[in-house]
């Protein structure tokens, strides 16, 4: 079997023994994170993301301003697994943030993601990192990379 990375993927129903499997925790449900998510699980980890938020979207949306669109170009802007379907040069921030939750929805990483939470310390634990969130005081430990 050949060594398990962000960078190298798992093929074909090839698993992982469970004293392999790493734990990722990615703070932030938004455009980066989202992705981060799916390559990561691809890879064969385990990922929790927490997002201070109610929904995803990151700055696209909690940043916004009213009629707001991207600056870089439709095509640049997707991701390379789930291209855009539309004529427009610039989305605006609804039509991307729709796009982010298409591409959730597309590889299944909402239920990865603990919203309303937000990270309130993380700190160096052994090999990994510890994660601590609120509302709940709950501590995760995470692997480092």
């Amino acid at each position: 079997m050949s060594s398990v990375t962000p960078w190298c993927r798992l093929g074909g129903s090839e698993t992982l023994p469970a004293e392999q499997v790493k734990t990722i925790c990615i703070i932030g449900a938004g455009s980066s994170g989202l992705v981060a998510a799916n390559h990561l699980r691809e890879a064969g980890y385990e990922v929790t993301m927490f997002e201070k938020a109610a929904g995803m979207g990151g700055a696209f949306v909690s940043k916004a301003y009213d009629n707001s669109r991207l600056v870089s170009s439709s095509y640049l802007t997707a991701f390379s697994d789930l291209r855009m379907k539309t004529d427009k040069p610039h989305l605006s921030l609804d039509e991307y943030t729709a796009y982010l939750h298409q591409y959730a929805e597309k590889f299944r990483i909402a239920p990865l993601i603990r919203f309303s939470t937000n990270v309130i310390q993380v700190s160096r634990r052994g090999a990994g990192y510890a994660v601590r969130v609120e509302p709940a005081p709950t501590e995760f430990g995470c692997a480092a990379l």
